[in-house]
């Protein structure tokens, strides 16, 4: 299993597309670095100073194993609508969970542990 918060998403999804895994977990996951960059620093060329954009969405079409995609209603880190984007752009089987009012770093104490239990318990396939 792989599993990838915040900017670990990045990584995770690159992973988890280039070799065979059991599953996937990705909490507040995000569309590209440049766009929250570009997001967050408007007035700044970020795309000249990042070596990886860590495309998200460019990249989970090719992530094959089950995925599961968290998200915290509230969170000011990662705007909800790129988590939602990442989740749409991806193939099944997928599973979307909402920490309802938790931000960035609640999402596990929200119920997250307990959505990602259940997912792995669904889920999981082993390679064998």
């Amino acid at each position: 299993m792989v599993w990838g918060e915040s900017l670990g998403t990045g990584v995770a999804v690159r992973l988890a597309g280039e070799a065979e895994v059991g599953a996937v977990v990705l909490e507040s996951p995000y569309t590209s670095i440049l766009s929250i960059g570009q997001a967050r620093f408007p007035f700044m060329p970020v795309g000249w100073v990042l070596r990886d954009r860590f495309d998200l969405i460019g990249r989970i079409g090719a992530v094959r194993a089950p995925l599961l995609v968290l998200a915290g209603e509230q969170d000011a880190i990662i705007p909800l609508a790129m988590s939602r984007a990442v989740f749409a752009a991806a193939g099944e089987p997928k599973m979307f969970w909402l920490a309802h009012g938790a931000g960035h770093n609640g999402i596990g104490e929200a119920g997250g542990f307990a959505a990602i239990r259940s997912f792995i318990e669904d889920y999981w396939t082993l390679q064998r």
